[in-house]
């Protein structure tokens, strides 16, 4: 059996974080997933100073009720990069969505791209 890995699906487009804020993403179904790769771009005016960007993952059974915890989280501290990926095993869930918190000194456009991977 061959692993499958689908075209990035864009779930969060060019969304302006201000300071402080949160943004969430669309949903995204991964009911035939074993695996899930999250692409964030942050695209900043002015480089932030100080803080991290804050990236939680939610589960859904319908695409409309979230979990209250997010099964998965991530910490970045944004640099010259403004890219970062990361991969989760989604398994159990049908639906996943990302909630993106700006804890920096200035605001971004945030893009957030979704793929996955099945059997």
């Amino acid at each position: 059996m061959a692993l499958t890995k689908s075209t990035a699906t864009t779930i969060m487009s060019a969304v302006p974080i201000s300071a402080s804020a949160t943004a969430a993403s669309s949903s995204y179904d991964v009911s035939d997933a074993i695996y899930a790769s999250l692409e964030i771009f942050m695209d900043y005016s002015t480089d932030p100073t100080s803080g991290n960007v804050s990236i939680y993952v939610y589960a859904s059974d319908d695409g409309t009720n979230w979990s209250d915890d997010a099964f998965s989280a991530f910490t970045v501290t944004p640099d010259t990069d403004r890219r970062t990926v990361f991969g989760i095993e989604v398994v159990p869930y049908k639906y996943i969505k990302v909630d993106v918190t700006n804890d920096t000194d200035q605001s971004f456009d945030c893009t957030v791209n979704a793929s996955k991977v099945t059997l």
